[in-house]
């Protein structure tokens, strides 16, 4: 077993990966004096990953939309119960979620943790799918689904997608429709988390003032060794451009809601120092100290609901704004207009220092909470990096990088408007 420190001089931090014996990576960051620890496992399993070979074969699997989400559903229960009711005994608050790219579960606790780490890796190494539980859970995440289709901002977002992406499966649902759901089976559940839940495909974060000697003793014991499975997946890639300009449709709300996006061509090989430079350029150009932000919300155009960020994953990625407004248009058309007129100019230096300060502060802040630490450590990871990576790039960008970013990614031809509307007699 190879146990390696990795080290960060100015944050006085440093983190153990160990390359533990079952094929599951395990990263450890200690933190000395805190009263609260947290673990996440996480496998890059999401929405978007449909179309693979089945282990060593010739055979090529399509899944249903949304089998990623079932499957998360269903690891949180046993033939001994579930995974709450033992949680529930140790204190630890647990949760999981799915994503586009990746499947996590954790919990957070104050006490009882390493039990409570038995209980994460016990439930998520031994599934437990039957015809009978299958069916069941059709019915509960179909009623997830359908609270979502009645939720605008989930609406008007995955719109957003489907006008950026023509064809990559960033446009799917992550948790399908009430209609894909009904084809998944218990044998494709097996079959999906025998590839996808290989140890090889598994990492496990963990952080907190903790023993890394128990730690790994867990793991000797939860966690079985398993022949590492390669994994082949076709995911469609989409033009530069963005599929549509605009779509809508109208909702039973109060004030209609908007998404705007620029889709990302250099998210194919996306680092954690061009995510960084993408935000930068954002917050610098909208952010609530930009002149775009103050003339619009000035003008009535926005309002403190606006937002303005950066979404990636593995073969996407895209800025995005949303907010409130009675003009979506006028608000799509100021910022097309300062994509098309960006220049050098356009990028207080000041500003940018403050922000890349402010940024950096955030990242450290990070560090010092457990739960949030563990959720960077997966997010780094996705990207090919770590949070002292992350740093490390932060502390090299300079404004010129900036600039560079955005000549290279403000094209108005990759920008797409998404509005949701107000039900006409509402």
């Amino acid at each position: 077993m190879k146990t390696e420190l990795i080290k960060y001089d100015k944050a006085d931090g440093a983190y153990y990966k160990i390359d533990h014996p079952s094929g599951v990576t395990v990263f450890y960051y200690p933190m000395p004096g805190k009263s609260k620890s947290a673990a996440m496992i996480a496998t890059k399993f999401g929405s978007i990953n449909r179309t693979f070979r089945k282990f060593d074969s010739d055979e090529w699997m399509t899944v249903p939309d949304g089998i990623a989400h079932f499957l998360e559903h269903k690891l949180f229960e046993g033939p001994q119960g579930s995974a709450f009711d033992f949680y529930a005994k140790t204190g630890a608050k647990a949760n999981a979620y799915t994503s586009n790219d990746k499947t996590a579960y954790y919990f957070v606790t104050a006490d009882h943790f390493y039990e409570s780490l038995e209980i994460l890796l016990r439930f998520v190494k031994n599934p437990y799918f039957t015809k009978e539980n299958v069916e069941k859970e059709k019915g509960i995440i179909g009623q997830e689904i359908k609270m979502y289709e009645d939720d605008a901002s989930w609406c008007g977002y995955l719109a957003l997608t489907k006008a950026l992406y023509k064809q990559h499966p960033i446009r799917i649902d992550i948790a399908g429709t009430t209609q894909t759901i009904q084809g998944i089976t218990d044998t494709m559940l097996y079959d999906c988390y025998r590839v996808f839940y290989n140890n090889s495909n598994l990492s496990l974060f963990i952080a907190g003032d903790l023993d890394i000697d128990k730690i790994i003793s867990v793991c000797d014991e939860m966690l079985p060794t398993e022949k590492k499975i390669r994994i082949e997946q076709t995911i469609p890639q989409d033009p530069e451009q963005a599929y549509q300009k605009r779509t809508e449709l109208a909702m039973d709300i109060s004030r209609p809601q908007f998404f705007i996006g620029i889709k990302d061509p250099a998210a194919n090989s996306l680092t954690p120092r061009h995510e960084i430079c993408v935000k930068l350029l954002v917050d610098c150009l909208f952010g609530e100290a930009s002149d775009f932000y103050r003339e619009t919300y000035q003008a009535g155009w926005i309002n403190a609901e606006f937002s303005a960020g950066y979404e990636s994953g593995v073969g996407f990625g895209f800025v995005i704004f949303n907010g409130e407004s009675d003009v979506p248009d006028k608000v799509f058309d100021k910022i097309e207009k300062i994509v098309n007129e960006f220049s050098e100019a356009d990028i207080d230096k000041a500003t940018f220092l403050r922000l890349r300060n402010a940024y950096y502060g955030d990242m450290l802040c990070n560090l010092d909470s457990a739960a949030s630490l563990v959720n960077r450590f997966l997010h780094f990871r996705q990207l090919d990096g770590d949070v002292f990576s992350a740093l490390r790039a932060l502390e090299s960008i300079e404004l010129s990088d900036i600039v560079r970013t955005g000549r290279e990614l403000l094209k108005a031809d990759r920008m797409a408007l998404s509005v949701v509307k107000v039900k006409e007699g509402r």
